[in-house]
């Protein structure tokens, strides 16, 4: 996925990583990636809304929180 990322092919990411939630409800790491994909797309709305179902299972996962402080510009709460 991280080749996905960096080559700017976002949608095959978030497909994927919807595979994964799918596959693994319980992990927050595939809901992360799914939210770095949206932001670095430029959706913002998209990207708050799966850092926050990340933090929802996960309130101190450190890469949502960094994703989330990126697309608001400001830190989580």
């Amino acid at each position: 996925i991280e080749n996905l990322q960096n080559e700017h092919r976002y949608d095959e990411v978030i497909a994927i990583a919807t595979e994964f939630v799918a596959m693994y409800p319980d992990r927050s790491g595939p809901l992360v990636r799914i939210g770095d994909a949206y932001r670095d797309k430029g959706d913002m709305k998209h990207a708050i809304e799966f850092y926050n179902k990340a933090l929802a299972m996960d309130p101190q996962n450190p890469f949502a929180l960094a994703g989330l402080k990126k697309a608001t510009g400001k830190s989580a709460k």
